[in-house]
C-alpha cells in the first residue's frame, strides 16, 4: 500500500504532484516502524499556493485507493520488484542482515512479498476494516502544514479538513 500511494518514485501521490501537476519537486509516503500504532505521514513540499490543492489531492488519493481505484496488478508487480530486487544492496553486511532478522521478529511480518495481490493491498491490515473502522481513514488525519500563512491560510481553512490550530516555530500556540 505504501509503495503504491507514495513510498517509491512511481507511487500515485508523486506522479500527481510531481510529474502530473508539477506543484513539487517530489512527493512521498513513509510507514513509521514502531511496534504499537504506526504513523502513515505523506510529505510533500509544494509550492506555497498549491498547498491547499495539493492537500486535495493527497485526500483523493486515500480515499480513491481505499474505494474505487484498488491497487493494480502493474503496481502490485512494480512493488514486489522493488521489494525484492533491492535485498542485495540492503544486505551487504551481516549487522544489516540482523537488524532485518530482529524488524520481521518484533513486528510479526508474515506475508511473503510474493503472496501479495491487488485485493490484498488494499486489504492490507492498513486499509482493511478492523472493528467496523478503516486503520486508514483519510477523514480523520492529522494534517501539519508549514508555510507562508498570508499566502496559504485561507485555502488550507477553506478545505474543512477538520479544526485549525496555528503554533510558532516552537510549536506554541500563536493568536489567528
Amino acid at each position: 500500500m505504501d509503495d503504491i500511494l507514495g513510498g517509491a518514485f512511481t507511487s500515485r501521490i508523486n506522479m500527481n504532484l510531481r510529474e502530473d501537476k508539477t506543484w513539487s519537486y517530489g512527493a512521498d509516503t513513509t510507514i513509521v516502524d514502531t511496534q504499537a500504532q504506526r504513523p502513515f505521514l505523506a510529505i510533500a513540499p509544494v509550492q506555497a499556493d498549491k498547498t491547499a490543492p495539493s492537500m486535495r489531492e493527497i485526500k483523493k488519493e486515500f480515499d480513491e485507493f481505499l474505494s474505487s481505484r484498488a491497487a493494480t496488478e502493474a503496481e502490485v508487480a512494480t512493488s514486489k520488484r522493488r521489494s525484492t530486487l533491492t535485498l542485495p544492496g540492503r544486505w551487504e553486511t551481516a549487522r544489516a542482515v540482523a537488524r532485518d532478522i530482529a524488524a520481521l521478529v518484533r513486528f510479526k511480518f508474515r506475508t511473503p512479498t510474493g503472496t501479495i495481490t491487488p485485493s490484498s493491498s488494499r486489504s492490507s491490515r492498513w486499509a482493511r476494516s478492523t472493528g467496523g473502522q478503516r486503520l486508514l481513514q483519510s477523514n480523520r488525519l492529522t494534517w501539519v502544514v508549514v508555510g507562508d500563512r498570508k499566502v496559504i491560510e485561507a485555502e488550507v481553512r477553506a478545505l474543512n479538513f477538520g479544526a485549525v490550530s496555528i503554533v510558532d516555530v516552537d510549536g506554541n500556540p500563536s493568536s489567528p
